[in-house]
């Protein structure tokens, strides 16, 4: 078959798929297999590289997708699909998170200023062109094949739990093989996924012994921000006993909007006393990156002058660099702080 014949039955086919091409799901895979390789044949090299480098992007999109319910907002096309501007009214999203940049859409050649070229990085657009979403008007999108079987409760919920249990691992993962030689991982407890068993030793060591007397403090997040940490807490110990509380300056205190349920927040510079005594945690996480050893010395003494002897712990969430080799990013993040602020991993 020529290119034009075979690139006009390939348009005819796409055009109305569920009559053109076989149902026989033999006959389909087998269908599937050879369009695959015929593709990595008509994609350059470089565009396959860039398309398994990108992946890690796209599947962070599919999870943001599921956190906003986007696969259940978006309609069919014939019940006129759903706008950018509709979608962001009812998750709360910017639009310009959610659409994509009028000026950009419509004169894509033309180089963008640099307002528009800010806003331009969109989950829909990801969307679109993974085939999860389809797109037939300026902002308006149709639900496909894929949205709608994405509406599964157990499949959406399976997808969340292999995004977050699984996406830290794998990160690890080349680290871990190289750092072992590449041998195959056979301890449970010595593995790319032993972060995640953190779970158990979090349950063990600072939960089981925690004395849940009224208004006691099971844990305080010094310099937590808004709270996202607790907020996850909470969710792996939904029933666990004692105040969470978040501790921040007071311009970032004043500008939480949305307080998480549970978590109580407090003014407080982590240079001054500590003004919660007793507590059972004070957990630190990416604290003393940011700060010369002096200063990190002088922030665990007020924090220590707090602490009841033999019951509370300091708990910090920090990188601790090798004293030989080493990660790249660790080590790099090392001079990113050393440049920012005298400070160092």
């Amino acid at each position: 078959m020529s290119e034009p014949n075979l690139l006009e039955a390939l348009k005819a086919a796409n055009e109305s798929p569920s009559t053109r091409l076989p149902q026989d799901t033999m006959a389909r895979k087998t269908l599937l297999t050879e369009l695959r390789k015929l593709n990595v044949e008509l994609e350059s090299p470089m565009d396959s590289i860039m398309r398994y480098v990108f992946q890690p992007h796209q599947n962070a999109m599919i999870r943001t997708a599921i956190d906003l319910g986007l696969f259940e907002l978006v309609r069919p096309r014939e019940k006129n699909g759903t706008g950018a501007q509709e979608l962001a009214g009812e998750t709360g999203a910017e639009q310009s998170l959610i659409g994509v940049c009028s000026s950009l859409q419509k004169n894509p050649v033309s180089k963008p200023d640099l307002r528009a070229e800010n806003t331009s990085v969109r989950v829909m657009r990801v969307l679109v062109t993974m085939g999860i979403i389809s797109e037939f008007g300026e902002q308006r999108y149709a639900a496909t094949r894929i949205s709608k079987t994405w509406q599964n409760p157990p499949l959406r919920d399976c997808s969340k739990d292999l995004f977050d249990e699984s996406a830290f691992s794998l990160a690890q993962l080349p680290t871990f093989l190289k750092q072992t030689h590449y041998k195959n991982p056979s301890d449970t407890a010595n593995g790319p996924f032993h972060a995640f068993n953190t779970y158990m030793e979090v349950q063990e060591v600072l939960l089981n012994d925690f004395n849940a007397k009224e208004e006691a403090v099971l844990l305080v997040d010094v310099g937590g921000g808004r709270g996202h940490d607790l907020e996850a807490f909470k969710e792996a110990f939904p029933h666990q006993e004692g105040r969470l509380i978040v501790q921040d300056l007071p311009d970032v205190i004043d500008d939480i909007r949305q307080p998480v349920p549970g978590v109580e927040a407090m003014k407080h510079n982590f240079f001054t006393p500590q003004p919660v005594k007793g507590a059972r945690v004070h957990f630190f996480h990416y604290i003393f990156h940011d700060w010369p050893d002096q200063q990190c010395h002088d922030i665990l003494q007020q924090t220590a002058a707090a602490m009841t002897k033999g019951y509370s712990r300091i708990l910090i969430n920090d990188w601790l660099l090798a004293n030989q080799g080493g990660p790249m990013f660790p080590a790099t993040m090392d001079i990113n702080m050393m440049c920012l602020f005298a400070s160092g991993e």
